[in-house]
């Protein structure tokens, strides 16, 4: 009995590992700032945008192959466009030298760490190689 249950667990967790592989995700690493992210590109109406509160720790996903969250369904090769905002959750406010348009790859990976007003951002694409995409201010 014991023997199934660590069985049906690597399992588990084995389909989960295959499901998030080819997913763009954000990262807070803020300590105590909530970082939020709105898609500004994608296929269908607003409702079914890629939209995240991330809390302090945190970190979100989505698959590349949802068309929600990425226009064409390819892999590494397109760019998707994000708008970032960095929120202080004691006192309700955002951070507005922090508000910033952002393109990530699909099947990459976005951290957002350091100081809340200036974030420091980590890019990878889906191979794991860090790039560097163009970071546009956005005034509020």
């Amino acid at each position: 009995m014991q023997l199934h249950i660590i069985a049906y667990r690597y399992l588990f967790l084995g389909l989960v590992g295959v499901l998030c592989v080819d997913a763009f995700c954000f990262e807070n690493a803020f300590e105590s700032f909530d970082l939020v992210i709105r898609q500004l590109t994608n296929n269908g109406p607003q409702e079914v945008t890629f939209h995240k509160v991330i809390h302090p720790g945190g970190k979100e996903c989505c698959n590349f192959q949802n068309l929600d969250c990425n226009q064409s369904n390819a892999g590494n090769d397109v760019l998707t466009s994000f708008l970032r905002f960095v929120a202080d959750p004691q006192w309700q406010r955002t951070t507005e030298t922090a508000v910033a348009k952002i393109a990530v790859p699909s099947g990459g990976f976005c951290r957002h760490s350091g100081d809340p007003d200036n974030p420091t951002l980590e890019i990878y694409n889906a191979f794991g190689q860090q790039i560097h995409p163009e970071v546009i201010p956005m005034a509020e």
